[in-house]
């Protein structure tokens, strides 16, 4: 009697399991592009931007202080602004091994070609896609990173100049010498 128990319920059990089991197969094989198309179409939203004016504000006078306007807050790694060669192809470097880490490439694609393809493509789309975005023009934006290439050519020079324990790297940026 406890022998015949016994076998219908490890039989009852493998029919739980194999269940289960099909489900697994069912949910991570067959119906595998419907569910990457549903989390890719709820991964990946796009922005929503919310509104928030809060009025011009005057004063005692009525002369405005503060108005709303729409503005970009735009951060860039000082690389791609600089024109020092080496240090842009060592911040490449360093991007291409974390893009083919994140497997955004193949990992037999080499450093060097995936370089290339930032320095003759993706890089020049991004100031085309932030001229775009900002609505202000290329030209505009080549002068600002002028002007702020010789902004950090004048800091550093100054810093040299200040401290002379201080030296200049490859990347323009300074650097503490070891005594």
């Amino acid at each position: 009697m406890f022998k015949k128990r016994l076998t219908w319920f490890w039989i009852l059990l493998t029919v739980v399991a194999l269940v289960i089991i099909g489900r697994l197969v069912q949910i991570q094989v067959a119906d595998a592009a419907q569910y990457d198309e549903l989390a890719e179409r709820i991964l990946t939203r796009r922005p929503i931007y919310i509104p928030a004016p809060r009025g011009t504000i005057h004063d005692r006078h009525g002369t405005p202080l503060l108005s709303d306007e729409p503005t970009f807050d735009v951060g860039l790694r000082y690389a791609l602004v600089s024109a020092d060669e080496p240090f842009l192809d060592n911040y490449l470097i360093k991007a291409a091994r974390d893009l083919r880490k994140r497997g955004d490439y193949l990992p037999n694609v080499k450093l060097l070609d995936i370089v290339a393809e930032l320095k003759q493509i993706d890089i020049p789309y991004m100031w085309q896609r932030l001229s775009a975005l900002t609505g202000v023009s290329a030209e505009h934006l080549a002068e600002r990173a002028d002007a702020l290439r010789r902004r950090v050519q004048r800091i550093l020079a100054n810093v040299q100049r200040s401290s002379p324990s201080v030296r200049p790297t490859g990347s323009g940026v300074p650097q503490r010498s070891s005594i």
